[in-house]
């Protein structure tokens, strides 16, 4: 059996912990207050010291309490103290969690206020799922103990998120599913009150977050839909009427956030500013949220009117109507507002507890693994990611239509219909790039007429005097007298690998360099070199070329050394 203590102490003096025995039963792990072994795959945990979170982002805290009752209905903040709580599945309160993980900040607990940066930053940058691995250290009191994880997930993909799933894994990379509960870590699905779910912050969606009372652009939450079993969680879509209209049922990607109008409304930039008005470019540009509830709407406009320096009614404000454009102007002219991204419409929060038995190898998984639309799931190369992303995008974020979207979504379902290789070709030419192309195509070119060049040799060398002796290239000749001539034909071909940010290319190059050299004295000699060269880039699968022609001529010089080679 698990226990649950739930002793209190009125007053600010820590009291002695209470400590819960459980004698005959299997002993549970506990995570260390430096969790964290490693990360691998495509993403990574956010730590910015600025922000006061510390490298490596994510901490451990277990069986400390900070928040009592103070007598009267509410809460008061003491020094920590011991209280041991195993089991949350009767827990009603995330206040009432003694054992978490969350980030690492000093000075911050499992219990402490809302708002104080609690939440474990993670942001996933690509199509792979993100590892964390998690160390555990035996404890010979307790059969089990529960943390109560608070995470935020980032979507850095370059493409809009379907879903992901949060999954919990052994040493060996198995579902931990599998294991009998005394040996795994497994996800407590009992401890519903004090949540198991992810969702946008607070603010944009339902009330909370830096809009307080109000959700900018809806009162509901926009909470992702959830499939629990106990050794994974699966996100899908979302539902929530507002963010359906603007930005489809799925988690939208940063590269497709719109920008916001924010207003720093107590003239303190440290703090979160304000959200006004956001861009919403399928529906005529800039449009006001709510801002504010009915009952306190009246002074929220005056205050807003007189940091303009214009009328309540020269703001037009209607929730969800048109800003008019003299308005955004004078916004855009004062310095208490700013444009900048909605960021938290690529963040979602997350909520769920980990139940904590006896590990093999001290260690565990958390695994955070992206779900795409299958126009993205389907690309081969990073580059196919990106431009899949881009264009399901296109076809799928409601805000981002600008007439197309049908027919983007006739382009990717005429796409999925083809062969893979041919689904490649076509992907790949709606947005290619292979500008590289240029670089090394001047690269290469000039690479060959500069290899001839450094390929003569000083007339140091001993060669046979009054005739004509050439190199073991064929391409220079001592022709005496203190004379050398250069005839050099060369020719290259190089192939370049597609990357995230172009396609893969080849490049043929031939050169030709004629040149003469006079050595007038052993240190100082003169001569001239004429080159030209032709170069071609191809892109892959025929999308494309790039031609390249050249002339050079090295003018006469005196040189210490061999002219043509200096």
């Amino acid at each position: 059996m698990r226990s649950i203590n739930n002793f209190w102490k009125l007053g600010t003096v820590a009291p002695a912990a209470l400590l819960i025995l459980t004698a005959g039963a299997a002993t549970a792990d506990l995570l260390p207050d430096d969790p964290l072994i490693a990360t691998s795959g495509d993403g990574l945990i956010f730590a910015d010291p600025d922000e006061g979170i510390d490298p490596p982002g994510v901490k451990a805290v277990t069986f400390t309490r900070t928040r009592v009752p103070d007598g009267s209905g509410g809460f008061t903040y003491v020094d920590p103290f011991e209280q041991i709580i195993t089991d949350f599945s009767n827990l009603t309160s995330r206040g009432d969690v003694t054992n978490c993980l969350m980030a690492s900040q000093d000075g911050v607990y499992c219990d402490s206020a809302g708002g104080s940066g609690k939440r474990v930053k993670t942001q996933l940058t690509g199509p792979s799922p993100f590892d964390m691995r998690i160390r555990t250290v035996a404890s010979a009191t307790y059969p089990t103990v529960d943390y109560f994880t608070f995470g935020k997930t980032s979507n850095f993909t370059g493409a809009r998120m379907t879903g992901f799933s949060l999954q919990l894994l052994d040493a060996n990379g198995n579902a931990m599913g599998t294991l009998a509960p005394s040996d795994a870590v497994l996800f407590n699905l009992n401890a519903t009150d004090i949540g198991i779910g992810a969702r946008l912050p607070d603010g944009l969606f339902g009330a909370g977050g830096q809009e307080g009372e109000i959700g900018f652009f809806s009162s509901s939450r926009a909470s992702l839909a959830s499939t629990t079993s106990v050794d994974a969680l699966t996100f899908g879509a979302l539902s929530n009427t507002e963010y359906l209209a603007n930005f489809g049922d799925s988690f939208i990607d940063n590269t497709m956030t719109p920008d916001g109008l924010f207003w720093d409304d107590n003239n303190d930039p440290t703090d979160e500013s304000a959200l006004v008005a956001w861009n919403d470019l399928s529906n005529g540009g800039w449009t006001y949220g709510t801002l504010d509830t009915a009952a306190n709407i009246d002074a929220r406009l005056t205050e807003l009117a007189t940091a303009l320096g214009v009328s309540v009614a020269d703001l037009g404000y209607v929730d969800g109507g048109l800003v008019p454009a003299d308005i955004v102007a004078a916004a855009q002219a004062n310095g208490l507002f700013a444009v900048d991204e909605i960021e938290d419409l690529r963040n979602a929060n997350l909520n769920f507890t980990v139940t904590v038995g006896s590990i093999d190898d001290g260690e565990f998984t958390l695994r955070i693994a992206p779900q795409f639309a299958p126009i993205v799931a389907n690309a081969t190369s990073a580059y196919e990611f990106k431009l899949a992303g881009y264009l399901d995008g296109a076809a799928n974020v409601p805000y981002l239509d600008l007439g197309n979207a049908a027919t983007y979504q006739t382009a990717i379902a005429d796409m999925l219909a083809m062969t893979a290789a041919q689904r490649s070709i076509a992907l790949t030419s709606t947005g290619y790039s292979f500008a590289p192309a240029f670089a090394n195509l001047g690269f290469e070119v000039s690479r060959g007429q500069v290899d001839a060049i450094f390929a003569i040799p000083s007339q140091s060398v001993t060669g046979a005097e009054g005739g004509v002796t050439r190199n073991s290239s064929f391409d220079t000749w001592h022709m005496g007298e203190g004379w050398t001539g250069l005839f050099s034909l060369n020719g290259s071909q190089s192939t370049y690998d597609p990357t995230a940010t172009s396609v893969g290319y080849d490049v043929d190059i031939a050169s030709l360099s004629i040149g003469l050299e006079k050595q007038l004295n052993a240190n100082t000699a003169w001569g001239a070199v004429l080159g030209v060269a032709d170069g071609s880039a191809d892109a892959q699968n025929g999308l494309g070329g790039v031609d390249s022609s050249s002339v050079s001529l090295r003018r006469p010089m005196v040189a210490s050394g061999s002219a043509m080679a200096a």
